[in-house]
């Protein structure tokens, strides 16, 4: 009798544990795949002079130069807020030092738009994409190791952007500890060698 009942408890208790594990291991595979990973960002920042764009959250800081000069001219455009970034094109890639490069792509709606506008837009190197203008600029920057005051007063977006990360590591190579962020919080107002940092495109 006593046999009888192991060897039930052993039915049970394997196929869960074996359960447990499938499902540890395909949430795993979302998060960290063989040559990239997702990361979500709740903040999603430019300087005013289009010179920093920042993507954060509550672990780290990537911060980027736009050395194209196209963020610049966007701000300067009135319908700016109009803009959204397109996570699905956005790729960004991570080296062993946490130097990080990539592009980050945006769009507008085409309803959101005149004439005039689309005028702007094609100058900036817009293309027509069925029901949207895009463009995509490069980048180049560092991941830090986030502070936990600096987004204290600042407001999340209402849904993150996951933006997909990828990596290539060989030899045992493993990414660096990520320097403190530059980034500080003064006045309630998030700045970066002195120049402060705001939303510039629609949530």
């Amino acid at each position: 009798m006593l046999f009888s009942l192991k060897k039930i408890i052993l039915i049970l208790v394997i196929p869960l544990l074996l359960i447990g594990s499938s499902c540890k291991d395909t949430y795993t595979r979302k998060l960290w795949s063989d040559n990239f990973y997702n990361e979500a960002f709740y903040y999603f920042l430019i300087s005013k002079d289009g010179q920093f764009v920042v993507f954060l959250n509550d672990e780290f800081h990537y911060v980027f130069n736009d050395d194209s000069g196209l963020i610049k001219k966007l701000l300067l455009w009135k319908n700016s807020k109009k803009l959204y970034v397109d996570t699905d094109k956005t790729i960004l890639k991570i080296f062993p030092n946490n130097s990080v490069s990539g592009k980050v792509a945006i769009y507008i709606d085409k309803d959101n738009i005149n004439f005039f506008d689309l005028k702007i837009l094609k100058s900036l190197g817009f293309i027509d994409n069925k029901e949207k203008f895009t463009t995509e600029f490069k980048v180049y920057g560092q991941r830090y190791q986030a502070k936990t005051d600096v987004t204290a007063y600042t407001p999340r977006l209402s849904s993150p952007y996951n933006v997909r990360i990828y990596f290539d590591l060989t030899n045992g190579q493993k990414i660096a500890k990520a320097s403190l962020s530059p980034l500080t919080l003064v006045a309630d107002a998030i700045m970066i060698s002195g120049k402060i940092l705001s939303f510039p495109f629609l949530n």
